[in-house]
């Protein structure tokens, strides 16, 4: 496996989910490789697997020497955490590449949230909930923006600019 793609969506009804993830293989041999399988499994934080709706279990040919192929494997999710900025939940998907008698030959994993971010009549929402951002200048001489954080979550501006001008005193 040299590379995954994953992309994660909600249903209309922001509830189910679709997990997509995308890997490519290659050979890097001389001869062509044995046939092989992907199996895909889903992990929440707690190391629960979570059931993929269909299971994920790939079988794929003999590649090529040198050659590589692109795969998509896709799955429903029931009702899985939503990922917010308030409540981050990352789930751990993990693809596992087997011989033709079951041994591992490889293992590769991604970090993966269930949201959507869409805008909706010019409103922006985040798993069908509308969001506001509060932006603000702020205006610090002399002083590093860490120290003033508590002040700016105080406002609650969840986004701030910071920008270099030099201050004259006159």
């Amino acid at each position: 496996v040299i590379s995954i793609l994953q992309g994660a969506d909600l249903d209309p009804q922001y509830k189910d989910a679709l997990l997509t993830v995308a890997p490519v293989l290659r050979n890097y041999g001389e001869l062509p490789s044995a046939p092989c399988k992907i199996e895909m499994t889903l992990y929440d934080r707690d190391g629960r697997t979570i059931e993929l709706i269909p299971a994920v279990n790939f079988d794929v040919a003999s590649l090529e020497p040198r050659t590589e192929k692109n795969f998509s494997l896709t799955a429903r999710v029931a009702n899985p955490f939503k990922w917010t900025a308030e409540t981050p939940y990352l789930y751990t998907a993990v693809l596992t590449l087997r011989d033709q008698q079951h041994r591992i030959m490889e293992v590769v994993h991604c970090r993966t949230g269930f949201r959507k971010v869409e805008i909706k009549d010019g409103q922006l929402l985040v798993n069908g909930k509308a969001i506001l951002v509060k932006e603000g200048d702020v205006v610090i001489a002399g002083q590093p923006l860490i120290e003033r954080a508590p002040t700016l979550e105080e406002a609650t501006l969840n986004r701030v600019r910071k920008s270099l001008v030099t201050m004259r005193a006159d």
